[in-house]
């Protein structure tokens, strides 16, 4: 048999081998001096440093000196490779020692500057070396940006039917080409709408708008708004929905939930009662540990038959939601949560996840998954609302505080204003404490304006708090969670409010209501919502009128008839 065959099939093979060690393992050692290293390959972001732990084996029969050295022959300046220490003395035969090699990567490194190195160590006296080489990569990051400020801002009016041309700057400020896709979004501005809108319509007198059915008159007159039905009072006036007083709320998380006392910022801003079990770093597995054993403090207190917990707000370690669902952390965490819902649904309450907020800069110690805040703040917006359809699959009622959409929305404000929101000097910036990951006294007052209008159904702007912050800041920190909640999160639902209802009937009636309204059908399961509410292109309805009727198939008609002639019968129209 010819041996070209066999050579042509161990050419093969060994090709194959090559192609599975992309970076293969490179060392020259003599069998005196034994290298290892924690790794052989360090990835880093730009601007980022990292260590590489050496370990020294004397394999000699004395003890030995050794002296540390780095060969960065080929390697991009953007990188500086230095010893922690040039000798490493005394070393016993057969024992080994360990040293650090520091890494630093310069900013604005690109992968094109990913390379090797190799260390070497000498044993001085009888000049005999071993070397191992070091892969270094440059982790490439995804960031863009748009600059608005050549159309003149973020929010621009049209008329209805018309076509606008606008232009803006978009800039990759990321470390690889890219290919950046473009979206328009659009979501009216309902706070602000409602907080201008005035109704001239209706048979009522002073300061009331509505109208009463089933023999009540409709000529009401002092400080009573909204409208009724059915005996029952309303009261709607320029609130989005039935607001909920909220007595007790406890709150399970970490220093992310006891800096600068969120439970306290809480009752500032109308919570009766706020109470906190915390601890540095602890993940929600820990805490239904701690709720799952009998008599420790967390049980107790979750139980305590004196006090009706409304809501029991769960927040978890800032990096876990977001980490991949095959993640032992990550699904620890996540069984944690169902099994806190459940014993919270036994106490008579409801469940509120803190949806928490990427960190200023993204994680240097995850730089695949966190690269940029961005991409750490959807990782986590995803990865709670994951945490969330698990717990309710389970049978519990859970809620989502979305404190990092409210975060996203100030950043992405600055962004849009042409200015880097990383940078000192924003709003965004001034969320954090020194650190960019916990919050500053000005970022947890945000959480707790998230939270209260979470909670409530009702706005936080205008709050009368004693909260120690410039007035102006509150307010912009104040409309940013009420836009957040009631505008920017209609794939949320909260309690008491109609956006979490299913739309079912979508018309015009043939007699306006009130002048730029339209009648919506909402079904919720047992009943449907009769709501008027004002015209938009899109299903979040902000309604001044509801009435709930048993539901029938004929109100699934396509041109609504049979749903408006039982509207109009319900208000004597």
């Amino acid at each position: 048999m010819s041996s070209r065959p066999v050579r042509a099939v161990a050419f093969v093979v060994i090709l194959l081998f090559a192609s599975m060690s992309p970076l293969a393992f490179h060392a020259r050692a003599h069998q005196s001096i034994l290298l290892s290293t924690d790794t052989t390959h360090l990835i880093l972001m730009d601007g980022d440093s990292g260590n590489v732990t050496l370990n020294i084996e004397n394999n000699a029969s004395a003890i030995e000196t050794f002296n540390i050295s780095v060969d960065v022959t080929g390697l991009s300046s953007v990188w500086e490779i230095l010893p922690s220490e040039a000798t490493v003395e005394n070393v016993f035969p057969t024992w080994s020692e360990n040293t650090t090699i520091i890494v630093r990567l310069d900013a604005g490194a690109v992968p094109s500057d990913s390379g090797s190195f190799e260390i070497i160590v000498t044993e001085p006296d009888q000049n005999i070396s071993s070397s191992i080489t070091i892969y270094v990569s440059v982790a490439p990051s995804y960031q863009s940006s748009l600059n608005l400020s050549p159309m003149g801002g973020a929010l621009k009016s049209m008329d209805s039917g018309t076509n606008t041309t606008f232009t803006i700057d978009v800039e990759n400020r990321g470390s690889v080409e890219d290919t950046l896709l473009l979206d328009v979004e659009y979501e009216p501005d309902l706070a602000a709408w409602w907080a201008t809108y005035t109704n001239g319509s209706g048979n009522n007198s002073g300061n009331n708008s509505g109208n009463n059915s089933d023999n009540n008159s409709g000529n009401n007159s002092g400080n009573n708004s909204g409208n009724n039905s059915d005996n029952n009072s309303g009261n709607s006036t320029g609130n989005t929905s039935d607001t909920l007083t909220v007595n007790n709320t406890l709150m399970f998380g970490n220093s992310y939930t006891s800096f600068n006392s969120l439970d306290t910022l809480l009752e500032k801003i109308g919570v009766v009662n706020a109470d906190a079990v915390t601890a540095g770093g602890k993940k929600l597995s820990a805490h239904w540990s701690e709720v799952n054993t009998s008599g420790h403090a967390s049980n107790t207190t979750l139980r305590d038959p004196n006090i009706d917990w409304d809501y029991v707000v769960l927040q978890d370690q800032s990096q876990v939601p977001g980490f991949p669902r095959t993640n032992s952390d990550w699904l620890a965490s996540m069984n944690g949560a169902v099994g806190l819902s459940g014993a919270i649904e036994d106490e008579g309450s409801e469940s509120v996840l803190l949806m928490t907020w990427g960190r200023r800069n993204g994680d240097a110690t995850n730089p695949v998954l966190y690269n940029n805040f961005t991409a750490m703040q959807d990782r986590l917006e995803s990865g709670y609302i994951d945490y969330r359809d698990n717990m309710t699959a389970a049978g519990s009622t859970v809620w989502i505080a979305p404190v990092g959409l409210a975060f996203a929305l100030i950043h992405d404000g600055v962004e849009a204003a042409g200015t880097n929101a990383t940078l000192p000097g924003n709003t965004f910036y001034d969320l954090y404490n020194a650190d960019g990951s916990h919050p500053s006294l000005a970022g947890s007052y945000l959480a707790a304006c998230v939270l209260y209008a979470t909670m409530t159904g009702d706005s936080p702007v205008g709050s009368n708090d004693t909260v120690s912050l410039n007035n102006t800041l509150k307010l912009e920190l104040q409309q940013a969670a009420a836009s957040t909640v009631f505008n920017e999160s209609s794939h949320l639902s909260y309690p008491g409010n109609p956006q979490s209802l299913h739309p079912v009937c979508l018309c015009n009636p043939q007699k306006d209501w009130v002048e730029g309204f339209q009648l919506v059908g909402m079904f919720n399961g047992s009943m449907m919502n009769l709501q008027i509410c004002p015209q938009a292109p899109h299903s979040l309805p902000v309604c001044m009128f509801r009435s709930q009727v048993t539901p029938l198939p004929t109100f699934m008609d396509s041109d609504c008839s049979v749903l408006r002639q039982a509207v109009m019968s319900r208000l004597q129209l």
